[in-house]
């Protein structure tokens, strides 16, 4: 029996995985947050997975995307499940 955890681990990569082809349909290059980091010359356009970024509390963090349009940070993405009771608003206040 799956446990709840390993459900939204699951159905939270298959829901990245769409995303990415999205953006890959569109022409759009992906590439990890580490090999864009390596990068000296940054595309004009590009989707980066797992970007990390600095949340309004000062922590560190990773988002599960990041579009970069026109070498500008356009797009951060950050999905959350909602399987149990509770208020999802509480979840995203950290990015």
């Amino acid at each position: 029996m799956d446990k709840q955890g390993q459900t939204a681990n699951k159905s939270g990569k298959g829901r990245e995985e769409y995303i990415r082809n999205l953006i890959r349909e569109r022409g759009v290059p992906t590439m990890t947050n580490a090999a864009y980091k390596k990068l000296k010359s940054k595309p004009e356009e590009v989707w980066i997975t797992n970007p990390d970024y600095k949340s309004i509390y000062g922590h560190n963090g990773r988002s599960d995307g990041l579009l970069i349009k026109d070498s500008v940070p356009r797009l951060r993405l950050e999905q959350k499940n909602q399987n149990v009771a509770g208020s999802v608003d509480e979840k995203m206040p950290y990015m």
